[in-house]
């Protein structure tokens, strides 16, 4: 009875379902995110989660015609009556993977939208929308005269419409670019840091020096204030744009005009080739007085 016990009390575990093992694994999450629609205006967004073979499901299409472009992970809806509705994404096992809620509304701006998307589709990386009963355009733009007429075009609507485009960190990076192609050195390099531009290396005389930064001066676009500078809540400090680090090549020493070379040969007389050569230095003194008289 006592061995009995003991085998029911290790069976037992290995019967019972590990309640502890099933908490801990998780289901697997499901994105999600809310749209808010209008009528007339079309919107894309960027697919996050897009499966091979996905397949989509819910109640949109009373309310919203959808297009997908599976190469670039791209949806566009398209609004065509008021309501709300969900559009689920589903992989091959029909497992919903991605969740959007969708709020269809009917507004008086989606003239507006049209009319702004049309004078602005030369622009690359901005979006049209719809936000708080307001037409905001958003996005960043590579060159500040793009800036100016998005200013210009949405001015014409007044509080109907605003911008938040800036300029893209990257548009400075391709001036820098452009800016060493032109000097045309290769020995003069052009980067960018922080709105300034740093010009580096070595020229031969002080006109190629000039010359390089009037160069850069050339393409460097204005400086360009957002509302918090008009609105003078942040200050912007005036700094020079251009950091000219180019330094003058070392010049080689002149070579002398006239080489005078001079050739010295010299001989040492020592005792042994004295010795070897019988050569005797042996002075004498003799009296050759001559003494002789004459008669006239």
């Amino acid at each position: 009875m006592k061995h009995f016990l003991i085998y029911l009390f290790i069976l037992l575990p290995l019967m019972l379902p590990d309640v502890g093992l099933a908490q801990n694994v998780a289901e697997p999450k499901v994105g999600e995110k809310y749209l808010v629609l209008y009528v007339g205006v079309e919107q894309e967004e960027a697919l996050s989660v897009l499966p091979p073979g996905a397949d989509f499901g819910g109640d949109w299409k009373a309310f919203t015609k959808v297009s997908v472009a599976r190469e670039y992970q791209r949806i566009r809806f398209t609004p065509t009556a008021p309501g709300i509705a969900t559009l689920t994404i589903h992989d091959k096992k029909g497992s919903k993977v991605f969740e959007y809620r969708i709020e269809v509304r009917k507004t008086n701006l989606t003239r507006i939208v049209r009319e702004v998307r049309a004078l602005l589709s030369e622009i690359e990386g901005i979006t049209v929308k719809i936000v708080n009963d307001r037409v905001v355009v958003d996005g960043k733009v590579i060159h500040p005269e793009e800036l100016n007429r998005i200013v210009g075009v949405l001015k014409q609507y007044g509080n109907d419409a605003a911008s938040l485009v800036e300029v893209s960190p990257f548009a400075q990076q391709k001036i820098a670019e452009i800016i060493e192609r032109e000097i045309n050195n290769p020995d003069v390099s052009v980067r960018s840091r922080n709105g300034k531009y740093i010009l580096s290396g070595e020229v031969n005389n002080p006109e190629e020096k000039d010359q390089a930064e009037l160069i850069a001066r050339t393409y460097i676009p204005p400086p360009v204030f957002g509302e918090a500078e008009n609105m003078d809540i942040i200050k912007k400090r005036k700094e020079e744009s251009i950091i000219n680090l180019l330094i003058l090549r070392a010049r080689p020493e002149a070579a002398p005009k006239k080489l005078i070379q001079l050739v010295l040969h010299y001989v040492e007389l020592g005792k042994d080739y004295s010795n070897s050569s019988r050569f005797q230095w042996t002075p004498s003194i003799s009296d050759q007085t001559q003494l002789s008289f004459t008669r006239d």
